[in-house]
C-alpha cells in the first residue's frame, strides 16, 4: 500500500501544448488518467444519491487507506494530512454527521484520528462494518 515518489515540474500551458502535440503517447497516457478520475468522480457522486452519511464516511475512509495508506503498528495511516472539515466536503456531510461517524468508529476500534490524521487500525473489521450498513 501507499504512493510513490515523483516530481512535480510546472510547464507553461503553450510549451505543454506543444508537446502534447508531438508527443502523442503522452498525450494518450494523459487522457487516460483523466478519464479513470472522471468515472471514479461520477461512481463517487452516485454513492452520494444511494448511500448515507456513515457510509459514505467508512467507505472513503478505506478507499484513501488503500491510495494513500502506509502501514504502520497502528494500522494503515492515511498520509493526506487532511482535515475533519476536509473529510467533510470530500463526502457532501456537515462537520458534525461526519464526527458522530468517526465517533462510532473510533469506540468500535476500527480507527483512530488525531489532528489532520486518520488511521485505520481495522481494514477487515471496517469492511464488515461497511458492508452492514449496505443491507
Amino acid at each position: 500500500m501507499g504512493h510513490e515518489g515523483g516530481t512535480l515540474l510546472k510547464i507553461p500551458a503553450p510549451k505543454f501544448r506543444q508537446s502534447a502535440l508531438a508527443n502523442p503517447e503522452m498525450l494518450i497516457a494523459m487522457l487516460a488518467v483523466v478519464g479513470r478520475r472522471l468515472y471514479q468522480s461520477d461512481i463517487q457522486r452516485l454513492s452520494y444519491v444511494s448511500q448515507d452519511v456513515p457510509y459514505r464516511t467508512a467507505s472513503t475512509l478505506l478507499q484513501w487507506a488503500a491510495q494513500y495508506g502506509v502501514e504502520t503498528q497502528e494500522g494503515i495511516r492515511i498520509q493526506l494530512r487532511t482535515s475533519r472539515r476536509e473529510l467533510s466536503q470530500v463526502v457532501a456531510a456537515s462537520e458534525k454527521s461526519v464526527d458522530d461517524v468517526l465517533t462510532i468508529l473510533r469506540r468500535a476500534g476500527l480507527v483512530v484520528t488525531a489532528r489532520r490524521l486518520f488511521v485505520v487500525t481495522d481494514v477487515a473489521g471496517l469492511r464488515r462494518w461497511l458492508s452492514e450498513r449496505a443491507r
